[in-house]
């Protein structure tokens, strides 16, 4: 597998869009940049692992997992919402042409066309949002564990 230039055209073309869904959700400034940039660490996961031949939804796990934690931590340093971050940074992976041709099908008669392109689509979808609970999850409980009192030894 090769790194090759289409990938960070990818990438570039992702982040532009993603600046403006960020301007749509009133991010400004340096925070707009940073937002944006997850987008393109998402589109150039996603580019890499699907010339792999990883599959589609294990593809959109590994993204999501890693632009949530991309967002907490620059949520951490910059001292904003990780919602701010995390929307736009995951822009790239909905999977909008599969609902799409799931309504389509559904609207020209296709249940069974339909039937599999919806499961589909909530596959995806369920590997976008259990990526970002478990990195949710695992940081809330690392900070749970860090307000715990310490006893003492007498």
């Amino acid at each position: 597998m090769e790194i090759t230039a289409d990938m960070f055209i990818s990438g570039g073309l992702t982040f532009a869009a993603a600046i403006g869904f960020g301007i749509c959700f009133n991010i400004r400034g340096a925070n707009l940049f940073a937002a944006s940039f997850g987008a393109f660490i998402c589109a150039f996961i996603e580019a890499v692992m699907s010339e792999a031949g990883s599959p589609e939804v294990l593809v959109c796990f590994i993204a999501s997992t890693a632009v949530t934690v991309y967002s907490e931590i620059l949520a951490k340093r910059l001292r904003c919402p990780v919602p701010m971050f995390l929307i736009v940074s995951i822009i790239p992976l909905v999977p909008g042409g599969y609902i799409y041709y799931a309504m389509m099908s559904c609207i020209n008669g296709d249940l069974a066309d339909f039937g599999k392109r919806s499961i589909y689509t909530f596959e995806i979808a369920g590997a976008i949002a259990l990526g970002i609970f478990l990195v949710t999850f695992a940081i809330k409980l690392m900070k749970s564990f860090k307000k715990l009192p310490v006893k003492k030894n007498r």
